[in-house]
């Protein structure tokens, strides 16, 4: 991972699971920023481990339904560690139910975070990315294939982070500059395993450019 060497990650959800082991895989060479939205203890064990291993991490809090908060985190880990390179939208809400206790609540609290929170986090990632560019990764589930019992909305939104990440490769919108986006599909369920691994998967698009300008995306 030499060519991670300095670089900046933002991975969000990254206190434990996927995200865990996505922030801790980077901290091999890339100062990372693990966010959270409630468990800082988690996001402090994870950046303690990268710390331990030789790396650079820091804390950083928001809940991604919420704009205010992305602006401050992503604010606040590039006055810590410099301009972002990598941003991974990892963090995301589970709510299973029946279609008959499914209310405007449910719909928003998954919609607000796994839809709006990627948007927003990338509009203002993009923002901030280093003169270089950058790259997005997304991390879906197999879920948004709509197989999962009880699901529909959560299978509904990873399915619109799909169409999201698909969108932005194929038509860049959001001015010359040049980055990646890709979206990954986990192999393993997300639980609370911080399984280094947990984030290989399959690249719906992995090869497409995505064009990113940060003054655009203000």
């Amino acid at each position: 991972m030499t060519e991670l060497a300095g670089r900046v990650a933002l991975v969000t959800g990254a206190s434990k699971g996927i995200g865990a082991g996505i922030a801790t895989a980077f901290g091999g060479a890339a100062k990372v920023a693990v966010g959270y939205a409630r468990d800082r203890r988690g996001a402090e064990r994870i950046v303690s481990e990268i710390e331990a291993a030789g790396g650079t991490a820091i804390v950083v809090q928001g809940d991604l339904a919420r704009t205010a908060d992305i602006e401050s985190m992503i604010a606040e880990a590039v006055a810590r560690l410099g301009p972002i390179d990598i941003l991974v939208n990892n963090a995301a809400v589970f709510d299973f139910k029946l279609l008959p206790d499914m209310d405007e609540a449910h719909f928003h609290r998954i919609f607000n975070a796994n839809v709006l929170g990627v948007l927003t986090t990338t509009r203002v990632a993009v923002a901030n990315f280093s003169d270089l560019g950058g790259s997005v990764i997304n991390i879906s589930s197999l879920s948004a294939l709509g197989n999962a019992p009880r699901s529909a909305v959560c299978s509904t939104s990873k399915a619109a982070v799909n169409a999201i990440t698909k969108g932005k490769a194929s038509r860049p919108s959001v001015g010359p500059e040049s980055g990646r986006d890709f979206s990954r599909v986990p192999r393993i369920g997300v639980d609370d395993r911080r399984n280094p691994h947990g984030f290989r998967g399959t690249a719906l698009n992995g090869s497409r450019r995505l064009s990113l300008d940060r003054k655009a995306a203000r």
